[in-house]
């Protein structure tokens, strides 16, 4: 009994393993699919495709943010957010590749510093207490005497 479950797990192990191209691989429940990398390879240095033109929604897929944030950055006032241009018409909805990813490089980069330099940083061990302030005397006036005399 043992040895047939240890075939039929060999077969499985086999059939997963196998390269063979001719049948499709078997998706159950449970078994993820693989996931493809949103971000393109880095180019080789002799390469162009670093020129290549992207229209928004493949900078929306590729930044994983919605045309409300997009619209956002390319009216914010950030000198490293590439600015849009047109390639037929009027309609500005084009950016470089190499530029988005020079972007998205440089936000992770000082993320990373930003992080590195709160970890420096000593912690605050002790947190001081506030004082409340204390009820003022009202001060006594000449009026106020000269009322306190009459009465």
């Amino acid at each position: 009994m043992a040895d047939m479950n240890r075939k039929i797990i060999e077969s499985m192990f086999a059939a997963e393993n196998s390269t063979d191209s001719d049948q499709p691989v078997k998706r159950g429940p449970g078994r993820p699919r693989k996931a493809a990398s949103c971000l393109p390879p880095e180019p080789a240095p002799d390469d162009t495709s670093d020129l290549r033109a992207i229209s928004s929604r493949e900078v929306m897929s590729i930044m994983g943010i919605s045309s409300s944030s997009l619209q956002r950055l390319n009216q914010s006032d950030d000198p490293d957010w590439p600015r849009p241009f047109s390639l037929v018409g009027p309609a500005k909805n084009h950016y470089l590749l190499a530029d988005v990813l020079a972007f998205l490089r440089k936000k992770a980069a000082d993320a990373r510093a930003a992080k590195d330099r709160a970890e420096q940083q000593p912690e605050r061990s002790t947190i001081k207490p506030v004082s409340r302030p204390t009820k003022a005397k009202p001060v006594e006036t000449a009026q106020m005497n000269q009322r306190k005399a009459a009465n």
